[in-house]
């Protein structure tokens, strides 16, 4: 077999710290160490714009890589995340456990050559602000109940009066959160028409709406099984042989995914539509759950079409 190299175009590797960039390029093999800083960012950015680079793939890292994908953005080169479980494989095969930061920017650089292009767009400035604050809205909803969970069981007064005052403090922060994504929303007219259409499902409010549009800036604009994979409500196929086993659903948007199950839940018993194919999926076997899961990758086909081609959801009548 013949294998053939384009040395025209360069591929890009960066390993994200809190403090540093390790930048390599495949198939040149250079690696160079920058701070984790905005000057620095946009300098390797607009350098790299001027070079025929064809793809910069690096890993998710807890949100230190933020600075430099959206410096990437800005100067219009492809950037994508990938899955750090799935870079870690790649590397595995290649070299094993050796583990530096200029090694696994060497690894990356050369995962871009053979990663396929994401077919999601670039995120706007404007849904990354949503996404962040919606995050922040999830962690003080689970900040919550774990405090109202505590104060259950709490009996001394002097814990319960403290867990209360924490209790009081974290809604009104959470307010203060729901009420700057309420803002955001309205200034952006697409995401405020885009909430309007999705409220017009059943089982779909303000929370399933917002935390979807956060997490899916991908809605509408890619096909409906890019979209149920995004989301992690894709089943994926388990073969081997003559071997055949469940297919279950797996990775994804986990906080997507969650919203979607709850909307599902409301859509089965009010909704003549949904309740039909629940019925449906639940009288061929399907335990409730993989039914409501169903349901639930179905209703995102649907608020996908709905956002694609602008049109509210119509109700099913019993």
């Amino acid at each position: 077999m013949t294998h053939t190299l384009q040395t025209t175009a360069l591929y890009v590797g960066i390993d994200v710290s809190k403090e540093t960039l390790a930048v390599a390029t495949y198939p040149n093999a250079t690696v160079q160490v920058i701070p984790n800083d905005y000057d620095p960012c946009e300098a390797l950015a607009n350098e790299l714009a001027a070079q025929p680079v064809a793809f910069v793939l690096l890993e998710a890292s807890g949100g230190f890589e933020k600075t430099i994908v959206q410096a990437l953005q800005r100067a219009g080169v492809p950037v994508a995340i990938v899955p750090t479980q799935r870079a870690r494989y790649f590397a595995k095969s290649m070299r094993g456990n050796l583990k530096t930061d200029r090694v696994d920017a060497q690894m990356l650089a050369r995962f871009a050559s053979c990663y396929p292009m994401p077919d999601t767009p670039e995120t706007p400035a404007v849904q990354a602000q949503l996404k962040e604050l919606w995050a922040r809205r999830e962690q003080l909803v689970q900040m919550l109940e774990s405090e109202q969970k505590r104060l259950q069981v709490a009996t001394f007064p002097l814990v319960r009066e403290s867990l209360e005052r924490t209790i009081a403090q974290l809604q009104a922060e959470c307010a203060a959160i729901e009420a700057a994504i309420e803002m955001l929303m309205a200034s952006e007219a697409s995401l405020s028409q885009k909430a309007a259409l999705l409220q017009t499902v059943v089982g779909v409010g303000w929370t399933v709406a917002s935390g979807v549009l956060a997490e899916l800036a991908e809605l509408g604009q890619v096909s409906h099984k890019v979209i149920a994979a995004l989301a992690g409500l894709a089943p994926v196929r388990r073969e081997s042989g003559c071997w055949r086993g469940y297919a279950r659903i797996s990775g994804g948007r986990s906080r997507v995914r969650r919203l979607l199950y709850l909307a599902a839940v409301v859509a089965v018993t009010h909704d003549a539509r949904w309740k039909a194919v629940y019925q449906r999926l639940l009288a061929k076997g399907k335990p409730k759950k993989v039914a409501l899961c169903a349901v639930a990758r179905r209703l995102l086909v649907v608020m996908n079409a709905m956002v694609r081609d602008g049109r509210a959801y119509e109700r099913t009548k019993e």
